[in-house]
């Protein structure tokens, strides 16, 4: 059956993952576009509610009441004005059998994003991305037809090396939502205070601190970096051809951080995109790597 209303929603994203999803059956890329769609919806709930500025309870209980609609809507029981997206994730979780653990994992870490703004260490960073990033790798493993429990490590090391990379791209929105992504003992590492990060897209701070940045980044991208080379490590050989849409969004995500890495400093300025061109190529680059 068509996921309509879900296609509908991830090709108004524009989003680099969609390319991936024509390298899959047409039953798979439906799938795939629920899930998608799925999580879209679930992080919109928080960032409009930021942007408008809802009050906090009252985004709290928006997130909740999405919660129950979901637990509904996947144990076959859709509660009244339940969204078609919501209809069409019941379908393919039941279709595909995706633990409900993984949705609400989800839904955990968007709920992060309403109770802080800020991370410590790596370790609470690391907590969020598994969240919000390494469940929805988890979530596609059935849908991708993947059998060796190794790809649950992959999925989750690919899902932490795009939410990183994801973090690096949108440095200027999330200092404007108030959020800071990079953990505090980065910024003391690299001698910058929480204030002067939340700065730099104005241009009110000196070159040496533009310099301190610059430096941040290039320690920040490594780190997102070796979490691409992680999930490499963890590719099964009988399952490579399974995850070949894993392997494009990999290429086509790692390319984008490769496109950061070159001039780490536009990012204060634009958010980095690959072209249409680009993204073909690497997308083709990431299938070949599935076959070879």
């Amino acid at each position: 059956m068509p996921s309509l209303q879900s296609e509908a929603v991830a090709r108004a994203s524009g989003s680099n993952f969609i390319s991936s999803f024509w390298f899959l059956p047409v039953h798979k890329r439906r799938a795939m576009n629920v899930i998608y769609a799925y999580c879209r919806l679930t992080d919109d709930i928080v960032d409009l509610a930021q942007e408008k500025g809802t009050p906090l309870n009252a985004a709290r209980q928006e997130l909740e009441d999405w919660r129950k609609l979901t637990v509904a809507a996947v144990r076959g029981t859709p509660l009244p004005g339940s969204p078609a997206v919501l209809l069409e994730l019941s379908r393919t979780v039941t279709d595909y059998k995706i633990p409900e653990e993984h949705l609400m994992g989800l839904i955990d870490g968007c709920q992060m994003d309403l109770e802080k703004n800020s991370y410590s260490t790596f370790s609470e960073l690391y907590e969020y991305c598994y969240r919000v990033a390494g469940t929805v790798g988890l979530m596609c493993l059935p849908v991708f037809g993947a059998q060796n429990i190794q790809s649950r490590d992959f999925a989750v090391s690919l899902g932490l090396a795009f939410q990183l990379t994801n973090i690096l791209r949108d440095v200027k929105s999330d200092i404007a939502r108030g959020r800071i992504y990079f953990p505090q003992e980065d910024l003391s590492r690299f001698e910058l205070t929480e204030s002067e990060f939340i700065s730099l897209p104005t241009g009110h701070v000196t070159g040496a601190k533009l310099e301190k940045f610059k430096n941040l980044m290039v320690f920040e991208i490594e780190r997102a970096e070796s979490f691409y080379e992680k999930a490499n490590s963890e590719i099964a050989s009988d399952d490579k051809k399974n995850l070949a849409a894993a392997l494009v969004m990999a290429a086509v995500y790692r390319a984008i951080l490769k496109k950061i890495g070159k001039n780490p400093l536009a990012i204060l300025d634009e958010k980095i995109r690959l072209s249409r061109a680009e993204s073909l190529i690497m997308a083709l680059q990431g299938w070949f790597k599935s076959v070879v």
